[in-house]
């Protein structure tokens, strides 16, 4: 009887091992079933929102491609309104900014950096570039008041102004306060590209600025790849307005969210009177051919930049 016994419980426990084996092996299975599960599904929504970003960048570029500009922005086309000739006569407008009318034409996308939402987190913004510091430009008026923004000398202006120029200059022939190859060599860095820059992030590189940016990081936000020594008055982020003029960057702020924007000098002067101490080349209320569209969804982001054409070119070029 015990011989029997004992091959009883021998079995009792060989049938417990197995099942809980056997329960190890389910849990594990179906462990692993819920993670692919959830692989996949994640794996959906991503190939998702991707497909919805990629249709708003699509449209946006269509948009910007197509539709008439004004101070406020840009046309999605939905208006019927029709600008007078005589009202573009008036402006003076040159051919750069033929495409703009200084009519608000009422539904408009701002082109002033904006951020838009729309229902499902899908984010996006229009940057006119004319909006921008441009950083290619020969004078370097506005480079060096944005510097003076961020609490830099006249000197240190200058030194970082001169180290981008050489830079970005063809020659090697070093400016006062500016750095050419044997300065990148003490420093063990790649020496000047010597050409204008063909991105913001090149500043990174050059010596002097290399420590400016560790302290300001945001600086290259404000950057443009422009030549041209202008300011789109109308498409400056309030970011960038609060530091070229911060007394003012509330009142510019309110009246946009009202659709009030700047058509003339009289409207200028009367948010900005410093501005009156400047040259009137170096700023205006209209124009610009240079876009950055972004979208953004749930960590999906795209970004590109969009250069209209005139005349016989192409309607538009892009790139990311």
């Amino acid at each position: 009887m015990k011989t029997g016994s004992n091959q009883q419980g021998v079995a009792l426990l060989a049938v417990l091992v197995a099942v809980v084996v056997l329960t190890v092996l389910i849990a594990v299975v179906a462990n692993n079933l819920d993670s692919r599960i959830g692989i996949a599904e994640q794996s959906k929504m991503t190939l998702a929102n991707t497909a919805k970003v990629d249709a708003k960048v699509a449209e946006l570029i269509y948009i910007v491609a197509t539709q008439r500009m004004s101070v406020a922005g840009v046309s999605q086309g939905n208006t019927q309104q029709r600008q007078s000739p005589q009202v573009i006569e008036a402006f003076n407008i040159g051919p750069q900014l033929s495409a703009w009318s200084p009519v608000v034409l009422g539904d408009e996308l701002r082109s002033d950096g904006f951020w838009y939402q729309q229902e499902g987190g899908l984010t996006y913004s229009i940057q006119n570039q004319l909006g921008l510091v441009p950083f290619n430009s020969s004078g370097q008026f506005w480079l060096k008041k944005l510097l003076g923004s961020h609490k830099q000398s006249v000197s240190q202006q200058a030194r970082l102004a001169d180290v981008l120029a050489d830079y970005a200059d063809a020659d090697n022939w070093r400016r006062p306060a500016g750095a050419e190859a044997n300065e990148y060599q003490q420093f063990n860095l790649p020496k000047p590209r010597n050409f204008l820059l063909q991105s913001c992030h090149e500043v990174k590189a050059m010596v002097q600025w290399r420590e400016f940016l560790k302290l300001n990081p945001a600086f290259t936000d404000f950057c443009s790849l422009g030549r041209a020594e202008v300011l789109n008055l109308n498409a400056i982020p309030i970011t960038l307005w609060q530091k070229l003029w911060p007394d003012s960057a509330n009142n510019i702020q309110i009246k946009r969210q009202q659709g009030q924007w700047l058509i003339n000098s009289a409207d200028t002067l009367a948010i900005e009177p410093s501005l009156y101490l400047m040259p009137e080349d170096f700023f205006t209320t209209l124009g610009g051919q240079v876009f950055c569209i972004k979208v953004k969804m749930q960590g999906q982001t795209r970004s590109v930049y969009l250069s209209l054409g005139t005349g016989k070119l192409a309607p538009f070029e892009q790139r990311f």
